[in-house]
């Protein structure tokens, strides 16, 4: 991977999964958010703090789904009751 990639720069601002070398001996990294992509590696933020991931540490790159927004109890609650009052 370079920072000159289509590939990547069609990530940047999006949520992303990053693999490094060594994930079997690391707490399972957060949610990330590419932020930037350099000769260097490539910088992540998760909710909480910046990442800097050089290019000899990363294994892969992908996209990641966007989660959708919780659905309310009171939602889940009501829909459940109306399917019910069908039957």
């Amino acid at each position: 991977m370079t920072a000159s990639s289509h590939f990547l720069d069609s990530l940047i601002n999006k949520p992303v999964r990053i693999t490094v070398v060594d994930e079997q001996n690391l707490p399972p990294l957060p949610p990330l958010t590419l932020r930037e992509v350099s000769s260097l590696g490539v910088v992540a933020e998760d909710s909480k703090t910046t990442h800097f991931f050089p290019w000899n540490e990363i294994v892969e790159i992908s996209p990641r789904a966007s989660t959708p927004a919780p659905v309310p109890d009171q939602d889940l609650v009501e829909a459940a009751l109306e399917v019910d009052s069908e039957v």
